[in-house]
């Protein structure tokens, strides 16, 4: 059978995703072979299908992700297991209410303020005031998608960026 123990997945912009015929969210565990996945500082925008998709997956780690979806569209897809996936400090916006998959006391369910994600400027920093900045928990990422040393504030920034 397959197998994939330590994945990390961090500091990655995926952008528009779940277009077409496979309509798939950005990123995806679909087997259960895969332990111990890490997730970390990711930004999804506008992805038909959200940022995530779990069907199975053990000990899979979400953490200070900022995952928007545009009208229509929606936070993850997939048959999530809430007892494998251990997650914290995601920021959720677009969608209604967070998943119930989410953990509600670090969640956070507001706009990130980003400076441009639009096209064709697509600029994923975030503006003064944004509720990602020092929201996020330490994770093994020591450096953001500028190569900037994490974190800049009082506590890690939520998504790819170090405000």
């Amino acid at each position: 059978g397959y197998t994939a123990t330590g994945v990390k997945v961090y500091n990655n912009i995926i952008y528009r995703t779940g277009r077409g015929v496979d309509k798939e969210s950005g990123i995806r565990i679909n087997h259960s072979g895969v332990v111990g996945a890490e997730w970390y500082n990711n930004v999804g925008y506008d992805n038909a299908n959200g940022l995530f998709a779990f069907d199975a997956g053990n000990s899979v780690s979400v953490r200070n992700n900022i995952n928007i979806v545009l009208p229509g569209q929606i936070y993850e897809s997939g048959s999530m297991d809430r007892n494998n996936v251990t997650d914290s400090n995601n920021l959720f916006y677009g969608a209604g209410s967070l998943p119930t998959w989410a953990d509600p006391v670090t969640s956070i369910n507001a706009d990130p303020k980003f400076v441009d994600p639009a096209y064709p400027a697509r600029n994923f920093h975030l503006q003064t005031g944004s509720p990602a900045i020092d929201a996020g928990t330490a994770v093994s990422v020591s450096r953001d998608f500028d190569g900037i040393l994490r974190s800049q504030g009082i506590a890690f920034d939520i998504g790819v960026y170090e405000y």
